[in-house]
């Protein structure tokens, strides 16, 4: 099972000048958005997008992506708008100030 601190390792190792604001901040929403939700076996449903997310590192894939890995099922599984998660990921610090 993939943890946060093991997924983080990946990442920074397979893409070290990448900024980790943006994997980070989605990690934040994910983990908070599923914070009440389980697999069958028990496990946080956090750790499937971690598992998924690790995979992806480790193919070393963008930041982007990995953003994407962590949080394709908050829109469908949590009462989380996409116009909100829009403007939490993209405006304010981090890649937003970059993309503008």
């Amino acid at each position: 099972m993939a943890d946060w601190k093991s997924f983080l390792r990946s990442s920074r190792l397979n893409r070290p000048s990448e900024d980790p604001w943006l994997v980070r901040r989605a990690y934040d929403i994910a983990a908070e958005r599923h914070r009440d939700q389980f697999r069958n076996s028990g496990e946080p449903y956090l750790s499937h997008l971690l598992e998924v997310a690790h995979i992806l590192a480790d193919m070393r894939l963008d930041a982007t992506t990995l953003a994407a890995a962590l949080l394709h099922d908050v829109i469908e599984d949590t009462e989380f708008p996409l116009s909100r998660l829009r403007g939490t990921i993209w405006r304010g610090s981090g890649p937003a100030r970059r993309r503008a």
